[in-house]
């Protein structure tokens, strides 16, 4: 694939700035979570999970039967409470939802234990030894991984070093366009304006909940810079917006 007809000068070399610091938070995963019960007894128990400093409510488990699936974000701090609630009441009564007690953690701690045993505070029962174990397992994950082989050259760049008078020592990077992260970075190219780099590789992840990802949709940014060998900063050559599909038809 030739990129000499489709690099559009920038100067500014803000995009590569932008493209370096911006991050998405996205689902990476997930997670079903499944709880029990050890050296307490409660009365028709209910488990509710709350997430985050507001305590929103996520999800619940009756008689702590059901299973909660939860989302899990590998880059995102999960705090959660896991409640837990007894139906008590006289016969003839209509039961009362009363707290028994609660337990503090976080998901990635879960995940990384698989299966945690938790002491329960109990504040009505200071002395209570009663714990709670959280089983966690894999529902499925957003994500699929993807990987693809491509080959860039180009021809005609900007002359950058020596004030212009010289020629370039180019190298290439690869972000893409919907998360900017960084999926490659070429080999520079010393002293030419018609580089031909080296045959490149990079896997990545989409989120593709429904299985329908296209590779005329993925979109990808290509910056093309100019090393200078610590003498200064690199200077932006210019850059281009390709896609997924539009690479593999290059090579």
């Amino acid at each position: 694939m030739s990129s000499s007809d489709s690099i559009s000068e920038d100067t500014t070399g803000e995009s590569f700035q932008a493209a370096q610091h911006a991050k998405v938070d996205k689902v990476t995963a997930y997670l079903r979570l499944k709880l029990s019960m050890e050296n307490i007894s409660i009365k028709k128990p209910l488990a509710v999970v709350f997430e985050g400093e507001n305590s929103v409510e996520v999800g619940r488990s009756p008689f702590l039967q059901d299973p909660v699936d939860l989302p899990f974000y590998f880059q995102k701090i999960q705090p959660i409470r896991i409640v837990l609630y007894g139906f008590e009441g006289k016969e003839g009564e209509e039961d009362e939802l009363n707290r028994v007690g609660s337990v503090s953690t976080t998901l990635g701690r879960l995940v990384s234990l698989r299966m945690s045993v938790m002491p329960i505070d109990q504040p009505h029962n200071p002395g209570g030894n009663g714990v709670l174990k959280a089983t966690v397992s894999f529902v499925s994950s957003p994500w699929k991984s993807k990987r693809v082989d491509f080959k860039f050259s180009a021809s005609s760049l900007d002359r950058k070093d020596y004030a212009g008078v010289g020629r370039s020592d180019p190298y290439f990077l690869i972000f893409a366009e919907d998360t900017n992260e960084l999926l490659y970075q070429s080999e520079y190219i010393t002293s030419t304006l018609r580089p031909e780099w080296r045959t490149g590789r990079f896997d990545f992840h989409v989120y593709d909940p429904d299985n329908t990802f296209e590779q005329g949709a993925y979109r990808l940014n290509v910056v093309v810079m100019d090393e200078d060998f610590g003498k200064g900063k690199n200077d932006l050559i210019g850059s281009l917006n390709v896609t997924l599909s539009e690479i593999v038809v290059g090579m």
